[in-house]
């Protein structure tokens, strides 16, 4: 796959984070990496048009559903009778 630039990760992480929800948080990051995550976050947040924003995530989810597709061609590839000579 594509590497993913920092915005593409921090919208990545963000969105999951925000599915896990505060209240559980804990159960799965420790907390000496949150805050951290937060303030650049927030940094990313005050620098970030939402122009960029927008572009970023379109970027995202075509990088991931580009490498996605790939896979599941791979699996199809090797499990497909025809092509095995």
């Amino acid at each position: 796959m594509e590497q993913l630039t920092k915005l593409e990760k921090a919208i990545v992480i963000g969105t999951i984070l925000n599915a896990i929800g505060e209240e559980k948080l804990e159960e799965y990051i420790e907390l000496e990496k949150i805050e951290p995550l937060i303030e650049t976050f927030d940094d990313m947040q005050e620098n970030t048009t939402p122009k960029e924003k927008k572009e970023a995530t379109t970027n995202l989810i075509n990088k991931l559903i580009e490498d996605f597709l790939k896979e599941i061609n791979q699996e199809e590839m090797k499990q497909s009778p025809l092509l095995k000579k």
